[in-house]
């Protein structure tokens, strides 16, 4: 407390009154934490050490009218300094947390310092994010065994990390995050190879969810929706194939939470279930909703692989519901594909009709090799196929025959009927080779 209300006192005397000048309170500040730093070592006391300055960062801002930030900075190069001190787990772990959500508020308002406190303030963010991966990989790794927690001093290091892509300074702000997440997910990738330790493993979780959480913040200032859409679900794909071939919980966790998110997105970007409608189809799409379309079909197609390899048991039904979720994502391809095709060529309502023409037919016919298909397991491959083939019928009764002109509506029909016909006779073929009424 003694050294607490010395450090504000020098902030007061400094600047309220002008009795101190700035560098002389920069040095006082900085002598008595160091003070008290040595004081906490000298006696093994890392409640003393969470003391000496933690007072002082939080209420300077109170205090203090014009001289606050450079103060901070002095503080926070000190809490660095008890980042890289032994005085324990715990000491480290809250020495991470208190600069955290000040530095975290100053970068918030960067706007309203001038170039030089700005570059001030990305130094300080990425040297105490540095030393806390250096100190958590120092505990985790090298020491035997690994303290416990001692990874968490990663989390609130890399929280100011996030707003680094936001300033004017660093635009465009997305190559930075991208740089931020590769070393974070580097990190998270090195210690995981060693799966049998827990210090390691804790590590490489909490560096990862930290790198994914800054790969997904890069992309908000990539610019245009759109864009941002397609970049998160190309990264939740990214995660779902490294989630089947590198089994860890954290990268599953981080591929299940990326989809949803990519999902979603999406759904609200895209507005794929416009493509019912041929004229909100018409107007709303173009060839940023056929790329979408496509980026979100592979996902559909890597989380099916990914949840049948992990879940062997219910692989059949998994891959039954991955094969719709695929084939609605892959219709909605063909719907804004025709839209896009038939705009360059004057005539966008004949690309829409053409274009559930061909989905029509693309479901019945899936349905069709389904269901004749050699499978070692025929049964999950024909229920497949007659699910779709449901499917088909309902969309041929319910939406094309209210939607589709006569001509369309014609070949729709005729195509179904006869997939249809050529299934029924193919599949009693195969069933009753004998005529005798017996399956084989």
């Amino acid at each position: 407390t003694g050294l607490a209300a010395a450090m504000l006192d020098v902030i007061a005397c400094t600047s309220l009154y002008q009795w101190i000048p700035v560098p002389a309170a920069y040095m006082f500040v900085g002598g008595l934490a160091l003070a008290g730093m040595a004081l906490a070592q000298r006696w093994s006391s890392g409640l003393l050490a969470c003391l000496v300055s933690a007072g002082t960062m939080l209420l300077a801002p109170l205090i203090s009218t014009g001289v606050e930030l450079p103060v901070f900075l002095v503080i926070l190069a000190i809490a660095t300094a008890v980042l890289a001190s032994d005085l324990g787990v715990a000491v480290r772990v809250v020495w991470s947390v208190f600069p955290a959500p000040v530095l975290l508020g100053y970068l918030a308002q960067a706007a309203l310092h001038d170039r030089g406190e700005q570059i001030a303030l990305i130094v300080a963010a990425l040297v105490f994010a540095g030393v806390g991966v250096g100190v958590a990989w120092s505990d985790s790794v090298r020491r035997s065994p690994a303290p416990e927690n001692a990874a968490l001093v990663v989390v609130p290091t890399a929280v100011p990390l996030l707003l680094l892509a936001t300033l004017d300074l660093l635009r465009p702000g997305w190559p930075v995050g991208l740089v931020l997440a590769a070393a974070y997910l580097a990190v998270a990738v090195a210690a995981g190879r060693r799966p049998g330790d827990p210090g390691p493993a804790l590590l490489s979780a909490v560096t990862g969810y930290a790198g994914s959480a800054l790969l997904l913040g890069a992309w908000v200032e990539l610019g245009g929706r759109e864009a941002t859409g397609l970049a998160v679900t190309l990264s939740a794909t990214a995660y779902v194939v490294a989630a089947g071939l590198w089994a860890r919980r954290w990268v599953g966790w981080v591929a299940a939470i990326g989809t949803a998110i990519a999902m979603s997105v999406y759904l609200v970007v895209n507005l794929p279930f416009l493509a019912l409608s041929e004229r909100q189809a018409g107007r709303q799409f173009d060839y940023w909703d056929v790329v979408s379309a496509f980026a979100v079909t592979v996902l559909a197609v890597a989380v099916t692989w990914w949840a049948a390899r992990s879940r062997p048991r219910a692989a059949s039904r998994v891959v039954m519901v991955g094969a719709v979720v695929a084939l609605l994502t892959f219709s909605v391809l063909v719907v804004a594909s025709g839209v896009v095709i038939g705009d360059l060529a004057g005539a966008t309502r004949n690309g829409f009709l053409a274009a559930h023409l061909v989905v029509t037919v693309l479901w019945i016919s899936c349905a069709a090799w389904l269901i004749l298909t050699p499978s070692p397991r025929i049964s999950e491959a024909r229920r497949l196929g007659f699910v779709l083939g449901s499917l088909a019928l309902a969309k041929l009764l319910f939406l094309d025959l209210a939607t589709l002109p006569g001509l369309f509506r014609v070949l729709a029909f005729v195509a179904v009927g006869a997939v249809m016909l050529a299934v029924a006779v193919r599949y009693r073929n195969e069933t009753e080779p004998s005529g005798s009424g017996s399956p084989t």
